[in-house]
């Protein structure tokens, strides 16, 4: 299993934990309806973060496969030398060199960083393209538009352009439940390309 898988399993159950609270106390009398609306807000925040997380850690499981199974540049497919000269353009050339030297990695491993691949972008279309920039072979049309509304709003908050209550108030409990089940489904496929691209080797 895939670091990636485990993370995410993880996160999928604390989401479904807090979706269901919210569900009880939707139907709860009495509750009040702002402290409702920012408990929605940060249950599409919930969503987001683990199709980000999730999706982050898939390249952290590549990079780390690389690095253990000490798979050199020289052996990379085209596909994947363009991607890490990509990553390479954004690193100092100094700290590349400590990198390798210090941590005895090669040239592809180092070039990543985690920290900086997402950044509160990702929908299906971001993710059929970060498959095609790895050579990663699609086995699903990842055509679902309900992870473009949960960065939509994701992005909302982030820059304050809605607030919590606002943005929390144009969601039922039940169609929170939606969207995570759809973006599951979705995150799913996505471990499972990446499990059949290291098992197939396809970097080479």
């Amino acid at each position: 299993m895939l670091n990636a898988q485990a993370e995410f399993e993880k996160r999928e159950s604390e989401i479904k934990e807090y979706l269901l609270h919210l569900e009880t106390l939707e139907l709860e009398t009495g509750f009040p309806i702002g402290i409702m609306n920012t408990m929605k807000s940060s249950a599409l925040l919930m969503i987001y973060n683990c199709i980000e997380s999730t999706m982050t850690n898939l390249l952290q499981d590549v990079f780390d496969h690389l690095h253990s199974n000490n798979v050199e540049f020289d052996s990379l497919n085209a596909t994947m030398k363009t991607l890490v000269l990509g990553y390479s353009k954004k690193r100092k050339p100094s700290s590349l060199v400590e990198k390798m030297q210090t941590s005895a990695m090669g040239l592809a491993v180092a070039c990543f960083d985690r920290s900086d691949v997402f950044s509160g972008n990702l929908d299906c279309k971001t993710i059929k393209e970060t498959l095609k920039h790895l050579g990663v072979r699609s086995t699903h049309k990842y055509q679902e538009t309900v992870l473009q509304t949960v960065k939509h709003e994701r992005n909302e908050l982030a820059h304050g352009i809605k607030s919590f209550s606002d943005c929390g108030k144009h969601y039922s409990a039940k169609q929170l439940r939606s969207f995570h089940d759809k973006t599951s489904a979705v995150l799913k496929r996505v471990i499972y390309d990446f499990e059949g691209f290291l098992n197939l080797k396809a970097y080479k």
